[in-house]
């Protein structure tokens, strides 16, 4: 298949090498693909437009970067014009959203009525007619917001951005993510009712900084993934009543879960981690803030 009859080519993130000749012709060619990929290096170096998928910053060939509300970028002449926002759905779910990619969308801030306590962020949206995964929770969506007390996040979400619920103070129970792969800095900070968060998702790789701070009422946390790498900095503390923590991940090490991410934590807070990482993350996280901490 030659460029010549395609504007646009998605690559997925686990290609590592594309082909010198892979494409005969860049001219009107836009090609989506994830931040610090194969795709982004080829984009480059054949000055194409690129699309980052993941939040990241794409290029554009020939011109500067646009960037749009939703991450990706405005591409002139594609098919995918990156700054669509539509006002869609009922209920509940009820929102603007942003495309951000050619079948992606960011659910940018709730629409719904002042009193609606339950949130759902859907799996998938219609914008013009065309079906779009809901992939991304849009920086300080619901920030500030004293009203919602459930939210249940779509399967299809993988990045809930900066600020996202920060200061929900009567944020208590949080559903789904099975896909959830990156949590922005303070994308939670300050959800003072926020008893007990379970971080169901085998993607997650990343907790930002003071993503959970002072999210006062927190008991106990979860995190399944076996891939989380890193967890910033604050970003657990404050939780005074945070007393267990249970771990999946073997990937930890001190220079990835940063200063102060359990400072102020229940004194004796019991984590729970793989058998092999108990020694090591024992001395991590006491460093860390947990001087008490009990790994097993």
């Amino acid at each position: 298949m030659t460029s010549s009859t395609m504007r646009s080519a998605t690559i997925p993130k686990n290609v590592t090498s594309i082909g010198e000749d892979a494409f005969e012709s860049s001219e009107d060619l836009t090609i989506y693909g994830y931040t610090g990929s194969a795709a982004q290096v080829y984009a480059q170096e054949n000055n194409i437009r690129f699309v980052a998928l993941d939040g990241g910053q794409g290029t554009q060939s020939g011109s500067s970067t646009q960037k749009t509300p939703g991450g990706g970028t405005g591409n002139s002449g594609s098919s995918y014009t990156g700054d669509v926002r539509r006002t869609v759905g009922s209920g509940a779910s009820r929102a603007t959203y942003t495309t951000t990619g050619p079948d992606t969308a960011e659910y940018s801030f709730p629409a719904v009525a002042s009193g609606v306590t339950e949130i759902v962020i859907p799996d998938t949206v219609i914008i013009n007619g065309r079906r779009y995964k809901v992939t991304y929770v849009g920086s300080n969506a619901f920030a500030g917001n004293t009203t919602i007390t459930k939210v249940s996040i779509g399967n299809n979400v993988q990045t809930i951005r900066s600020g996202a619920f920060a200061g929900c103070t009567n944020l208590k129970k949080i559903t789904g993510g099975k896909s959830l792969t990156y949590i922005y800095e303070r994308a939670f900070e300050n959800c003072a009712k926020l008893k007990k968060v379970n971080l169901t998702s085998k993607s997650l790789i990343s907790i930002g900084d003071y993503a959970f701070r002072k999210c006062t009422s927190l008991k106990s946390l979860t995190v399944k993934s076996k891939k989380l790498t890193s967890i910033g900095k604050q970003a657990f503390a404050g939780n005074k009543k945070l007393k267990k923590v249970t771990l999946s991940t073997t990937k930890l090490k001190k220079s990835s879960v940063k200063a102060k991410a359990f400072k102020g934590i229940a004194k004796k807070c019991v984590f729970k981690a793989p058998a092999k990482k108990a020694a090591a993350y024992k001395k991590i996280f006491k460093a860390r803030g947990a001087k008490k901490a009990v790994v097993k």
